[in-house]
């Protein structure tokens, strides 16, 4: 049995989404920070665990956050629902 998830991994198209506020321009990225959130930066080890992911979704930088959310034992929030059949610590927060 996997782990529990010690958090989530927000996926940026998703984050940005939410950041803007209907009938306001954009929030400057870097206030992400400001407001709790840290930068997950890029490891080897979370792109060498793509290849052991199954070919459920070929884009390649999807692929990473799954593998980078597992790497992590993060949970993996996306507005991305083919990412959910990569299993129960990724989630849809769709419409």
């Amino acid at each position: 049995m996997a782990a529990a998830p010690e958090g989530l991994l927000v996926d940026t198209h998703l984050l940005l989404r939410s950041w803007r506020f209907p009938g306001q321009p954009a929030r400057p990225a870097h206030g992400l920070l400001q407001e709790g959130f840290r930068e997950l930066t890029i490891q080897v080890e979370h792109v060498l665990a793509v290849q052991h992911l199954p070919w459920i979704h070929r884009d390649p930088l999807d692929r990473l956050l799954v593998a980078q959310a597992a790497q992590e034992r993060l949970g993996l929030l996306t507005a991305n629902r083919t990412l959910v059949g990569y299993g129960e610590t990724v989630h849809w927060a769709g419409e």
